[in-house]
């Protein structure tokens, strides 16, 4: 469940305890962090990261028009 909510919202970790049920954000971000290189969530959260930046950019390019 914490790889799927890492996937939607990266390390927002409110909205991350939002789709993690019966866990707090505090729990969450400290599990993310004993569990990253294990789990692989580092590479789950560069995936958003660049997801991110994609649509940033293209905002961005769109605005320049």
């Amino acid at each position: 469940m914490l790889k799927q909510a890492v996937r939607l919202h990266g390390k927002a970790w409110p909205q991350v305890a939002g789709v993690v049920s019966n866990k707090s954000e505090e729990q969450c971000k400290l599990y993310f962090y004993r569990n990253k290189k294990k789990l692989g969530l580092n590479a789950i959260y560069l995936e958003y990261k660049k997801k991110k930046v994609c649509h940033y950019r293209k905002f961005i390019l769109s605005l320049r028009v």
